[in-house]
């Protein structure tokens, strides 16, 4: 059976220029690429992918790290086993474990280390739905379809329930109705004059007919291949056990259309229930929020409960009296269970169909898909609950998560990047429920917008991580017979002596065992702020020497200059190290840049100049110029042109390949004594960081929202979804972020964490707001009948007698003085 994986070539791989080789190995083993696209991960996708390694602070750390470094590859691939066929290919997960195993697999070829292994690919076919969700959202769509049975006895509706929902469909929703012929006509109308129109028109108006709403991904193409070719007559089909009573939607057009005829905005309006994870369950919990997430719930609000005697009678209340009550009661305080108010169109249908049957047997043996197949284990422990009506979630929730029907405030901020999304994000905010109390169009000022992010507390975006210091690196290397010369630059703003920097020097000898001698700067050397410092053989040119910096100790003298086919490096000295070189051990200094390699090669090997910037033999009879943009070392050794300086075209490279024996290059900036960088601006802050998200809020106007409903907090936040746009597309497709987010920073927007910070925020934006819960209907009669009326009509009696000469004036006196709302106070 052809299925689907995720393939990732990682950061290690990209950089060493293996992309290529592995995709070649992809074609080569007959996987199909769906989809393929290139990007930089985020923390939070590493974190989705390896959420397993969490636990192990240390190395999911350096995952995190590694994984975030650069570039990554991400496809699709399909094959027959594919899940299987993909992790067999890329060898076992440690690299150096597969170069032992399977020396042939990718990890074995590409892979150095268990982080460094080259390529990623989905454990399972979960993992795969997820992951794939993650990266390619349109990989695999959720569908509605509807099915339509015109002879709807309860026998004939049971059996295609149980035929659609073995088939891994939700039933998110029901209806029986009996149609006029005129509504059956509106049904058929694109079928006007057709000649079966009066026949189907016929059928569809003789009685009383069933429709069902289902969902999966494929759903139309799905239900079609189900129910069978149109032969009535093909045995084994759908079709042939219904005959002709059977409809189903030929499109998605056509299936949205006839999900409105049938079901109204029933499938496309929010709705909530109430669900346990049971104590048998509890260890699963985790597979089965992601069952649910990839069935387009979105979590509301969720807690952790050992139930008590007296919270699981009430919650059971209902079955009071019965059998089972007692064993069910005792079972539920038996272990921690996991409460959810879950979110989604047709929630409590859609749930109730993922559950399956009470009894964990029969959705064993009936829908092997469905929750309590996979984690149930009889009627009792069937791993999960689902609430079966409105008013049970609305009984259910209210008892567990009060908080969700109390009215209450939230801030809600839509950041400069909604604006083109505004109609449809208030109206997810009305069908959510809530109210606009407070509005406000601003451009926040920084010190503004400064102090907004540090009111989220421990939600506050992380700073952007501090630039890397500038440091020396090369900027020019000449070779010919005459003159050989080595220029360091330095970016910084002071001048930096070379007492703790060196030079490693690879000599490589044709027939003779290569040597490793690390070279040390004469005292006193130094190099100036924006100045170079020159490193020449002795046996220069006079043009050469008399073109040198004037100050003597900003060059040397250096005979160990290496030649075209060698290698050098400049490094930084770690402070109390000696700079030995060990084979096996570490390397005692850090490399700042690199020209060459220091692989010292087998015995025999003929000595080559490098190509640089795909110039054959560059490194030698010519000169090699930094480009101005460049304004750091590159440490990467030369064996790596996509990760190196040394770049595979002109265009990659970080060097222009130039004439030999040069002294000057006015056309780009460069002396023997100087050198013109001109680097690029400095990337932005990385998305979601307290740089990048102050930069935002103060790129243009927000609308700023004071809201208030039940549960307000929690319904808002839920309704933007995660942080990362990308993470939302996979946990709650429907949310705001999902659907308008673009990064971490350009999400869409912000919300309250919580009620201090909500009464904090929405003071923040609008002094004079009331943050008080709104009272209900029948607390704001209490309130009018007990308080405000004979209190007005005492003022009012008052006012009369008084005959004051500014009446309006002395009534809003009388009103403070006599404030039904003034706390008591005791003598």
């Amino acid at each position: 059976m052809a299925n689907r994986t995720l393939a990732i070539i990682k950061p290690d791989a990209v950089a060493a220029g293996y992309a290529e080789a592995i995709e070649g190995l992809i074609e080569k083993h007959s996987f199909a690429v769906l989809a393929r696209m290139e990007l930089t991960l985020s923390s939070e996708q590493v974190a989705e992918l390896y959420e397993a390694y969490e636990g192990d602070v240390d190395f999911f750390a350096a995952l995190t790290a590694e994984l975030t470094s650069g570039p990554v590859i991400a496809m699709v691939l399909e094959k027959d086993n594919g899940i299987a066929e993909w992790l067999a290919l890329l060898g076992p997960e440690d690299a150096a474990v597969a170069a032992v195993e399977a020396p042939l697999s990718i990890r074995g070829m590409f892979g150095s280390s268990k982080i460094k292994n080259a390529a990623h690919g989905s454990l399972s076919a979960m993992c795969a739905f997820r992951e794939l969700k993650l990266f390619f959202p349109r990989v695999f769509p959720r569908e509605v379809t509807v099915c339509v049975l015109t002879s709807s006895s309860s026998s004939s509706t049971d059996a295609l329930t149980s035929a659609v929902s073995a088939d891994g469909f939700l039933v998110i929703a029901t209806t029986t109705v009996e149609l006029s012929k005129e509504q059956a006509e509106s049904f058929y109308s694109h079928l006007a004059g057709s000649p079966a129109f009066d026949e189907l028109v016929a059928k569809l108006s003789s009685g009383p007919v069933s429709a069902f709403a289902l969902e999966k991904p494929f759903a139309v193409e799905g239900l079609t291949y189900l129910l069978g070719p149109k032969d009535v007559l093909q045995p084994g089909s759908l079709r042939a056990k219904f005959g002709g009573d059977i409809h189903c939607s030929e499109s998605l057009s056509a299936a949205a259309k006839e999900a409105a005829f049938f079901f109204g905005d029933m499938l496309t309006r929010p709705s909530e229930t109430f669900a346990w994870v049971k104590p048998d369950a509890f260890e699963s919990a985790d597979a089965i929020l992601a069952e649910a997430e990839a069935a387009g719930f979105t979590i509301l609000a969720s807690e952790v409960h050992t139930l008590n005697s007296s919270l699981a009678a009430e919650f059971y209340a209902p079955h009071a009296g019965r059998e089972f009550f007692a064993p069910l009661c005792d079972f539920m305080m038996s272990g921690p269970s996991l409460a959810l108010v879950l979110s989604r169109p047709c929630a409590i249908a859609a749930w109730r169909s993922l559950l399956g049957p009470t009894n964990t047997s029969d959705a064993k043996a009936k829908f092997p898909n469905s929750l309590r197949a996979k984690f149930g284990t009889d009627g009792r422990r069937n791993a999960c609950h689902g609430s079966d009506s409105a008013e049970s979630y609305a009984r259910e929730a209210a008892l567990i998560f009060p908080s969700l029907f109390t009215m209450e405030s939230t801030l809600a901020i839509l950041t400069p990047d909604a604006a083109p999304h505004m109609e449809q994000i208030m109206g997810a905010i009305g069908a959510a429920g809530l109210t606009v109390t407070e509005k406000r169009l601003t451009t926040l000022a920084e010190h503004r917008a400064s102090d907004l992010l540090r009111l989220l507390g421990p939600e506050m975006p992380p700073p952007a991580p501090p630039p890397p210091a500038a440091d020396l690196f090369f900027s020019a290397w000449m070779h010919s017979k005459d003159n050989k010369l080595l220029q360091l630059y330095n970016p910084s703003a002071e001048p930096i002596a070379l007492d703790s920097y060196a030079l490693p020097v690879l000599r490589r000898k044709k027939d003779a065992e290569a040597t490793w001698p690390v070279f040390l700067f004469e005292e006193g050397k130094f190099v100036p702020a924006g100045g170079v410092f020159v490193l020449y053989d002795p046996q220069c040119s006079d043009a050469i020497k008399a073109a040198l910096p004037p100050d003597e100790r900003c060059s040397q003298a250096f005979a160990e200059l290496p030649s075209g086919a060698d290698a050098i490096a400049l490094v930084k000295l770690l402070p109390g190290v000696p700079p030995t070189v060990e084979e096996g051990a570490e390397l005692p200094y850090t490399v700042l840049d690199c020209i060459g390699t220091f692989s010292i090669p087998p015995d025999g090997k003929p000595c080559k100049p490098w190509p640089v910037a795909g110039v054959a033999a560059a490194s030698k009879e010519h000169l090699l110029l930094r480009k101005p943009t460049v304004s750091a070392g590159n440490p990467a050794e030369w064996d790596a042109p996509f990760k190196s300086s040394q770049g595979t075209n002109a265009a990659s490279s970080e060097w222009m390949v130039l004439g030999k024996d040069s002294t000057e290059e006015p056309a780009h900036g460069w002396s023997v004594g100087s050198w013109s960088g001109t680097p690029a601006a400095a990337p932005p802050a990385p998305a979601g960081s307290f740089e990048a998200c102050m930069a935002h809020l103060t790129s243009g106007p927000s609308l700023v929202l004071a809201l208030t409903g039940k549960g307000a907090i929690s319904r808002w936040n839920a309704l933007l979804g995660p942080v990362d746009p990308t993470i939302a597309k996979v946990r709650c497709p429907g949310c705001l972020r999902a659907r308008f987010g673009i990064d971490s920073t350009r999400n869409v927007g912000l919300g309250s964490l919580n009620a201090v910070n909500a009464f904090q925020e929405i003071k923040f934006f609008f002094p004079k707001a009331l943050v008080d819960p709104i009272p209900s209907g029948k607390q704001a009669k209490d309130y009018v009948a007990q308080a405000l009326t004979p209190t007005l009509t005492t003022g009012l009696v008052e006012l009369c007698r008084a005959k004051p000469a500014k009446p309006v004036e002395w009534l809003a006196n009388w009103l403070i003085a006599n404030n039904p709302n003034a706390p008591l106070t005791i003598e």
